[in-house]
């Protein structure tokens, strides 16, 4: 999957791992920059959330650490079933250049 600032993959033995990277972003301190993440989808998935981490550093998140946001296994309580793989990186990308 590629779209404008990102692209995004399942693993090639687990579907169920997504890797992606987010680029292009336009405003300080994250212009230019390169940033990997991970999706890590429950079983159960569509019906639970993934869990959402960013693998390198960005100077907001911790590396290899779940992300809590609203799309993430952290609130389960808000989760959408119908939400795709875009849908949950493009709120974290949302999430991740608002202050």
């Amino acid at each position: 999957m590629i779209e404008d600032n990102f692209i995004a993959a399942p693993e090639e033995n687990n579907i169920f791992i997504w890797h992606f990277v987010i680029f292009g972003l336009p405003d300080d301190p994250y212009k230019d920059g390169y940033y990997m993440g991970k999706l890590q989808f429950p079983q159960d998935y569509p019906w639970k959330p993934p869990a959402i981490m960013m693998t390198t550093e960005t100077g907001r998140f911790r590396v290899n650490d779940r992300i809590c946001l609203s799309i993430s296994d952290y609130h389960p309580e808000s989760w959408n079933p119908v939400w795709p793989v875009r849908s949950i990186i493009i709120g974290l990308i949302s999430f991740f250049v608002t202050d």
